[in-house]
């Protein structure tokens, strides 16, 4: 029975992982088509790489086609690859680092093997000056928060990591502050015109997107929903508490996966006979707060 278990376990979280997949490719289309549409003129190596941030194996793979390099298009074809192939083309990196070939290869071919060889946040260069200066390349330069979520998710880790790992990985590289890797900003920060807005918006880090705090709570089974029913993580509005409260409904008291951290202890009542029956739910201030901004 334990294997069987051990199984199921197994199954439900590759499961779990690849529906997370689908809807964050999903969810960075638009963004992706946006930098296509405003790079049209740009070399098909960053085509590949824009595909790539998007998971578009395929259409990452007749962009390469399309731009006369085949070889990479074989590569491309075969993302994410095995611990083999990742291991291949990292030993090829490495090669052309140590060799100071790097410099003359473009940026975005380089960034495109690195995502290949499972290099989700910084590619190392060789260094050097003038003509055969080549510096390190933040892969995450420039994308959003999903994205740089997915380059974790996609490539940086094994298939068979675990979505609490990518979580970790991710969460790491904005929290040291570099400045490649974007923070979970929330949609209307994300948007050009956020600076229109009639709120005061508070910073990114501070309340970060919902979106990310769904995944925070299943990757962290110690977060609760005080730390993510914030205003400001669904809209600009301080006031706009519509779908914080319908998320405190359903995570807590339907589905019963997570509460608020100042809920009461419950409280036993007696029956007639003196039994003990059913306990009767604890107090939460914060509950009810909710409720009151809401209504």
């Amino acid at each position: 029975d334990i294997p069987d278990v051990q199984y199921r376990h197994r199954i439900a979280a590759i499961r779990r992982k690849t529906e997370l997949s689908k809807w964050l490719k999903t969810a960075v289309s638009s963004a992706m088509d946006t930098d296509l549409r405003e790079n049209l003129d740009t070399k098909w190596d960053r085509t590949v790489f824009t595909l790539l941030s998007g998971y578009q194996i395929e259409r990452a793979c007749e962009a390469a086609a399309d731009g006369g390099n085949f070889k990479l298009a074989s590569l491309v074809a075969q993302c994410p690859g095995d611990a083999e192939f990742r291991a291949d083309l990292q030993e090829q990196l490495e090669i052309w680092r140590r060799e100071r070939i790097d410099a003359h290869i473009s940026e975005d071919t380089r960034k495109v093997y690195a995502l290949l060889a499972g290099v989700a946040d910084t590619l190392e260069g060789s260094g050097g000056s003038g003509v055969e200066q080549c510096p390190d390349v933040d892969l995450a330069r420039g994308l959003d928060w999903k994205r740089a979520f997915g380059l974790q998710l996609w490539y940086g880790l094994p298939m068979d990591a675990p979505i609490s790992e990518v979580f970790q990985a991710y969460d790491a590289l904005w929290r040291e502050g570099q400045s490649s890797v974007a923070p979970p900003a929330p949609w209307y920060a994300e948007r050009a015109d956020s600076a229109d807005s009639t709120w005061k918006l508070p910073s990114q880090t501070q309340h970060p997107d919902a979106l990310y705090a769904l995944i925070k709570l299943f990757a962290d089974p110690a977060c609760n929903l005080s730390a993510v029913l914030s205003s400001f993580a669904f809209s600009p509005s301080p006031a706009d508490y519509r779908l914080p409260w319908h998320l405190y409904i359903i995570l807590s008291r339907c589905l019963r996966i997570r509460d608020l951290a100042d809920r009461d202890t419950p409280v036993l009542r007696g029956t007639e006979d003196g039994a003990d029956d059913d306990g009767v739910e604890g107090h939460s201030p914060s509950a009810d707060l909710l409720a009151n901004s809401y209504a």
